[in-house]
C-alpha cells in the first residue's frame, strides 16, 4: 500500500534550543546563588557541607521529576501520533483495497508491481498474488500498429505509466486504458500510484460510430 505523499524531513523544533538554554541558564543561576547564600549564611564547616549536600540532592531531585514529567508528555504524545497514524493507514489501506478503479503501486525504475487492489483483479483477470511482482510493462498488448492517441504525460517515471494504452485483459482481451500517474512512496521508498480507467466501451462505441459513418449500412462497404 502506498505511504500517501512522502512527508517531508523532520526539523528540530526551533523551541528545543530554547529549552536547553534556559535550563542551563536556571541551573548556573541555582548554583551560584544558592553557593552564595549558603557562604553568607553557614559559618560551621560541617554544617555548611551537610547544606550544600542537601541542596544539590534537592536539586537533583527536582530536575528529575521535572523531567519525568516532560517525557512523559511527549510520550504520550508520540503514542497518540502514532495511534492516529496508524488510523490513517488503516483508512488508506481501505481506500485503496476497495477503489472501483484498478490502482497499482510500481517501482519507478523496474516497473515491479509492489501492490495492486481487488478492481485490478477484475480487469486484468488475475489474483493480487500474480499481479504484484510482475512488471507493468507486461500488460501492454502486443499489437501491428501503434496507438494513435500518444497521450502520455508528465516526466521520467511519471510519463512511463501514463496516457492511453493497450492491455491485455482477463480472458486475453485486448483493453484500451487510460493510465494516471502520481508520485507516492511504499515502505519509505520511491513508487509510482498507477490509476487506470478503462475504455474499452467508449474506444468500442467510438470505432462503431466512425465505421457507421464511413461504411454503407446495407452493404458494409465503404
Amino acid at each position: 500500500m502506498p505511504d500517501r505523499a512522502q512527508p517531508p524531513r523532520a526539523r528540530e523544533p526551533a523551541a528545543a534550543p530554547l529549552v536547553a538554554l534556559g535550563y542551563a541558564v536556571l541551573g548556573l543561576s541555582w548554583i551560584l546563588l544558592s553557593d552564595g547564600l549558603v557562604e553568607a549564611l553557614f559559618t560551621d564547616p560541617d554544617h555548611r557541607r551537610w547544606v550544600q549536600t542537601s541542596k544539590g540532592t534537592a536539586f537533583v531531585l527536582v530536575t528529575a521529576v521535572a523531567l519525568w514529567a516532560v517525557v512523559r508528555g511527549l510520550l504520550r504524545r508520540l503514542d497518540g501520533a502514532r495511534q492516529r497514524l496508524a488510523a490513517r493507514q488503516a483508512e488508506w489501506r481501505t481506500i485503496f483495497t476497495e477503489h472501483p478503479a484498478p490502482l497499482f503501486v510500481v517501482a519507478p525504475d523496474t516497473g515491479e508491481v509492489l501492490e495492486s487492489n481487488r478492481a485490478a483483479t477484475q480487469l486484468y483477470g488475475r489474483s493480487i498474488e500474480h499481479l504484484v511482482g510482475r512488471r507493468f510493462g507486461d500488460f501492454e498488448a502486443i499489437v501491428d500498429t501503434p496507438d494513435p492517441e500518444p497521450s502520455a504525460t508528465g516526466e521520467g517515471p511519471l510519463r512511463r505509466y501514463s496516457g492511453l494504452h493497450r492491455h491485455v485483459g482477463g480472458e486475453g482481451r485486448t483493453r484500451w486504458v487510460d493510465l494516471h500517474a502520481v508520485a507516492v512512496s511504499h515502505q519509505g521508498q520511491p513508487a509510482v500510484l498507477v490509476h487506470v480507467l478503462d475504455l474499452t466501451a467508449e474506444r468500442e462505441v467510438h470505432e462503431a460510430l466512425s465505421f457507421a459513418r464511413s461504411h454503407d449500412p446495407l452493404t458494409g462497404l465503404p
